[in-house]
């Protein structure tokens, strides 16, 4: 139930270089250009710690070359020596001020540091230079949300929205920042409008999928999880959790053959040494909970092992028994939203249910 690898909040953006070419062999390059140009041909190459002998050397030629700090401070990036880049990207814009680029990935090695108000004052700046610069205003964004200010974060993605509306990534991000905090309507929302914009955006269909099933709409969730397994087949890393997410959203409507047929379905096609397989074995009956938590191999498996057991036993009815591992559940999941959304929104429902008997 983890995340998909694919929402990275700090990650490391470089804006493209410049074509170069290396010196000939046996000469010296012979001016700041030539090393730096060389500098850049040893970066393409993944080569970064040459990179930075080389930039270091036309600086030495050339002291306000702005290129030359830029270009170190993201050879330093690349080796995950940020606060080395902090300061190369610092000197590039203390001679250019308005260097938007520098402040952008400024920015990100700063939030590689985990330091997001120098970050959001660094994508700021970027903007304030750039102000047509989407990615800056994504980065912005991010930054807020790290910083734990998601209302901020979702007034950042509503602007870069607003300067590309047609852009599926946009809502996808924005999507991922109502993911994890209970807004479930709105996270849906999002990422249907990813899906009118890319058909085949299949991470967008993972997630809604599993909104859906937070909301009790389990028809719905199960077509999206279909839809996901038609585009990935059966064999992608999130292909057994949407088989899961279609059972119960098939449970969830009543649609009890359509629940086990995917299941089975499972079996036949999908990869039974991966996890969460055992958890398919489980849900047909074939194994125990006592041997499907023996099987989870770490304490994320274990949370998860424990939620599937308690939806389970809640949409079979047996309310009590589900209680005790939904409540465990609620209480290891700190840091894994899908497992705590899926016990917290299973826990409604049966606290909705109760409450219509009592009233009966």
């Amino acid at each position: 139930m983890r995340l998909p690898k694919c929402f990275p909040v700090s990650v490391f953006i470089v804006f493209a270089l410049f074509s170069s070419s290396l010196a000939l062999p046996g000469q010296e390059p012979k001016d700041a250009l030539e090393i730096h140009r060389t500098g850049a041909s040893y970066y393409n190459r993944g080569e970064y710690e040459k990179a930075i002998v080389a930039y270091k050397r036309a600086i030495e030629l050339n002291p306000d070359s702005t290129e030359a700090y830029y270009h170190l401070g993201m050879s330093y990036s690349s080796l995950g020596k940020y606060k080395e880049a902090v300061e190369a990207y610092t000197r590039a814009i203390r001679i250019k001020s308005d260097y938007a680029a520098a402040y952008y990935n400024l920015g990100h090695a700063y939030s590689n540091l985990n330091r997001h108000d120098k970050a959001i004052k660094a994508f700021r700046q970027s903007i304030q230079h750039e102000p047509e610069n989407v990615e800056a205003y994504l980065a912005l964004a991010n930054a807020y949300f790290d910083s734990g200010n998601e209302e901020k974060a979702v007034k950042t993605f509503e602007a870069a929205i607003s300067l590309k509306p047609d852009d599926p990534y946009t809502y996808y991000r924005l999507g991922l920042v109502y993911f994890p905090t209970g807004l479930h309507a709105r996270a849906a929302e999002a990422f249907t409008q990813v899906i009118i914009r890319d058909a085949r955006y299949s991470e967008a269909y993972f997630h809604r999928a599993y909104s859906y099933l937070f909301l009790g709409r389990g028809e719905s969730a199960a077509r999206d999880a279909a839809t996901y397994l038609s585009l990935k087949g059966w064999r992608a890393e999130h292909s057994l959790e949407m088989a899961i997410v279609s059972h119960f959203g098939n449970l969830q409507a009543r649609r009890e053959a359509a629940a086990r047929s995917v299941l089975e379905e499972a079996v036949r096609q999908g990869d039974q040494k991966a996890w969460p397989y055992p958890a398919i074995e489980y849900l047909l009956g074939q194994i125990s909970a006592r041997l499907l938590h023996k099987l989870a191999s770490d304490d994320s498996k274990k949370v998860e092992a424990r939620a599937y057991v308690g939806v389970s036993l809640s949409l079979q009815g047996e309310h009590k028994a589900a209680l005790e591992h939904l409540d465990w559940v609620k209480s290891h999941s700190d840091s894994q939203p899908i497992p705590f959304y899926l016990v917290i929104s299973e826990k409604e429902r049966i606290k909705a249910m109760s409450a219509v008997s009592f009233k009966k």
